[in-house]
C-alpha cells in the first residue's frame, strides 16, 4: 500500500489528472461537508453499508485502519447519526486516514477540534441503532460515484474524487484560476 499524504487538494488532482486518458477518475456531486479539524485526506477505501445503525462501523474503526479511508454508505438517511466524536477519535487512534459518510454525524463541536478528517452530509443529534444490520466490503454508490474496496478516495472541502489507482499529489498548484 502506498503512503498517502494526509493533506490533498482535489482541485490540484483534477488539474493534473482530469484531462488525461484515465476514464476511471470519478468526481462526486456536491454534498459532503468537512467536520473534523483535518480538512482533507486521501487513501485506499474500505467500504461499509449500514442505515441508521453503527455496529459495523464501530467494529471497523476499532480495527487497524492502515491509512485507509472508511467510506460509509448510510443511504443519506437523516433519521440518526451514524457516528460521533467517540468513534471518530477511535478511528484516528487506530490509523484510519479519514471517514467519508453518506449520512449524518453528531457532536459537531467536538469533531471540529479533532485532528482527523470526517466528511458527512450534515448533523443530527439522535444516536444510531445497535442491531448490526449492514454489509462490509461491497461497492457503494452515492453522490454520482461508485466506490469499491481498494479504490483510492481523495476528499477535501472542494469535493470527492475516486480513482482505481493512487494519484500523485502535485507539489504546487498547476493552474491559475
Amino acid at each position: 500500500m502506498s503512503q498517502v499524504a494526509s493533506q490533498c487538494s482535489t482541485a490540484d488532482l483534477c488539474d493534473l489528472y482530469w484531462e488525461s486518458a484515465d476514464p476511471a477518475l470519478q468526481q462526486a456531486h456536491p454534498g459532503l461537508i468537512p467536520f473534523g479539524a483535518q480538512r482533507s485526506c486521501g487513501g485506499p477505501a474500505a467500504t461499509v453499508s449500514c442505515v441508521d445503525d453503527n455496529v459495523l462501523i464501530r467494529e471497523l474503526v476499532s480495527s487497524p485502519g492502515l491509512g485507509r479511508i472508511l467510506v460509509i454508505d448510510g443511504a443519506a438517511s437523516a433519521n440518526r447519526a451514524l457516528l460521533g466524536d467517540i468513534q471518530a477519535a477511535k478511528a484516528m487512534k487506530n490509523g484510519w486516514a479519514g471517514l467519508v459518510i453518506n449520512g449524518y454525524v453528531r457532536d459537531r463541536d467536538s469533531l471540529a477540534h479533532l485532528p482527523f478528517a470526517v466528511f458527512a452530509l450534515g448533523t443530527v443529534p439522535l444516536r444510531p441503532l445497535k442491531t448490526g444490520a449492514g454489509a462490509v466490503g461491497n461497492p457503494v454508490s452515492f453522490l454520482n460515484v461508485t466506490i469499491a474496496d481498494g479504490d483510492w478516495v481523495y476528499v477535501d472541502a472542494d469535493g470527492l474524487l475516486v480513482s482505481k489507482h493512487s494519484l500523485q499529489q502535485p507539489t504546487e498548484a498547476l493552474t491559475e484560476d
